[in-house]
């Protein structure tokens, strides 16, 4: 997280070992006990928020954090993910350029990309994913600096995946997939 303090970050974790590696760095950290959250910040640059497990509480968590912090100009979903590709080991950095929803569904059948029905109807694709702006792009490229890191697509949703048949299909649906997790697609 060397570097982040360059803007106003604030950090969305899931598990309480995700929190505490960040509460490990040498700053000065101010405990702000929110409704069902507790906010950790250091100064005005970083603030961290332990969400909990699934994107439903990804997403309150956020809320939460920034009607307390609405100063913050970036948002980071950090931490543990499965891979999706063999290449990817534990310990291996991946910057996620699009968070796909995977776990929409209609009737039992998975969705995909392009049939989402519940989409904003103004929009000209009806596309359950996000793609990362550019500027945050470049700013965590900076932040990384010389670490090997990978890019690709991020699928989030409330289904714990585990197995490689699973595995497999979502990796299916989309090109650059690489990783899964149960937080990002909250934030959405």
């Amino acid at each position: 997280l060397h570097g982040l303090m360059r803007q106003r970050c604030l950090v969305v974790v899931a598990m309480d070992v995700e929190l505490e590696a960040i509460l490990r760095l040498p700053l000065e950290w101010i405990t702000h006990r929110l409704i069902g959250f507790v906010l950790h910040q250091a100064d005005e640059g970083l603030a961290v928020v332990r969400a909990g497990v699934g994107p439903v509480m990804g997403a309150l968590a956020t809320q939460a954090a920034l009607h307390h912090w609405p100063a913050a100009e970036v948002v980071i979903s950090l931490g543990v993910g499965g891979a999706l590709v063999p290449e990817l080991q534990p310990g291996h950095l991946c910057l996620a350029t699009r968070i796909l929803k995977h776990d929409t569904r209609c009737a039992g059948d998975l969705m995909k990309p392009g049939e989402l029905w519940l989409s904003d109807p103004n929009r000209a694709s009806k596309d359950p994913g996000f793609n990362t702006p550019f500027d945050a792009l470049e700013w965590m490229r900076y932040v990384l600096g010389a670490r090997p890191f990978r890019e690709g697509t991020l699928l989030s949703g409330d289904e714990f995946v585990s197995d490689s048949e699973g595995k497999r299909r979502l990796a299916g649906l989309d090109a650059n997939a690489l990783m899964v997790d149960m937080e990002a697609g909250g934030g959405l």
